[in-house]
């Protein structure tokens, strides 16, 4: 579910001593499929940055360091990828998707002024979509919800 990279290579010098960048890359099902092609109907759009589209594809992901929220990354055509200036040292990080359960991790930033890269991916479909709730008839095993 994680990737973690560190590039010990060339050190940026606008972080601060004792720091990494952390960039965050989240795989979604919807990051991985094609712009839809236009059916015609009407559909409602929103404004993101500086775009306008469809309502139905934004999908922001709530994203908590440490048990503090930092903010809203996009995950869809339109990704908005999180860069993070983190101290040294272990941090926790938790991603919330609508539709998804939670996903967290704990990282070790190595403050070196390296970028360390975090692969964040959900799951194709949430196991609490798959599986809608139903009431069984214990003597029968037949579904009381037909």
């Amino acid at each position: 579910m994680f990737a973690l990279a560190p590039t010990a290579g060339l050190a940026d010098d606008s972080v601060p001593s004792g720091h990494s960048t952390l960039h965050i890359v989240f795989i979604t099902p919807h990051s991985q499929q094609g712009v839809r092609e236009f059916d015609g109907g009407q559909r409602s759009m929103v404004r993101v940055g500086n775009a306008i589209v469809p309502a139905a594809d934004v999908r922001p992901i709530r994203i908590t360091i440490d048990g503090g929220f930092v903010g809203h990354a996009m995950a869809g055509v339109w990704d908005v990828k999180p860069v993070f200036v983190l101290p040294e040292g272990n941090h926790k990080l938790k991603f919330e998707l609508d539709g998804f359960d939670p996903v967290s991790t704990d990282i070790r930033v190595l403050g070196t002024k390296s970028k360390q890269y975090l692969l964040v991916k959900f799951p194709a479909e949430s196991p609490r979509l798959k599986r809608p709730a139903a009431s069984v008839d214990a003597a029968t095993g037949h579904s009381l919800n037909d």
